[in-house]
């Protein structure tokens, strides 16, 4: 099935579980130590805002939305997403990092509203 993924999210619990995953972009987040991506450039890492947690529910789920937001927000496809290089890649990463610590710093799954993100997207 992995043929068919564009861009796959995991935990840093997960990464070992599917094997061979390097043919599509991989992103990873983990407990403390922020988010990082494997894609064909390379790989590059963002670390977590500091900010006070209070709760993990969501947070994965969140990345994913900010990603796949930011993507279909520049219309991007496939092609592009395998052709995104190491500032780009960042720069995603650095958006999904930030809407990620909103949604921890609140109790459940709290996501952010489009508004509390607006001073990112240019």
């Amino acid at each position: 099935m992995l043929e068919c993924v564009t861009v796959l999210k995991l935990s840093e619990d997960e990464v070992g579980f599917l094997g061979d995953t390097s043919n599509v972009p991989v992103v990873v987040t983990t407990s403390s130590n922020g988010i990082r991506v494997r894609a064909p450039f390379g790989q590059c890492s963002v670390a977590q805002h500091d900010v006070h947690v209070v709760d993990t529910i969501g947070a994965g789920d969140t990345v994913m939305a900010a990603l796949v937001h930011q993507f279909d927000r520049r219309g991007f496809g496939r092609d592009d997403l395998l052709n995104l290089n190491d500032s780009e890649w960042r720069e995603f990463l650095n958006f999904a990092a930030f809407a990620a610590s909103i949604t921890v710093s609140r109790a459940g799954a709290d996501t952010p509203y489009a508004r509390e993100l607006e001073h990112l997207i240019q």
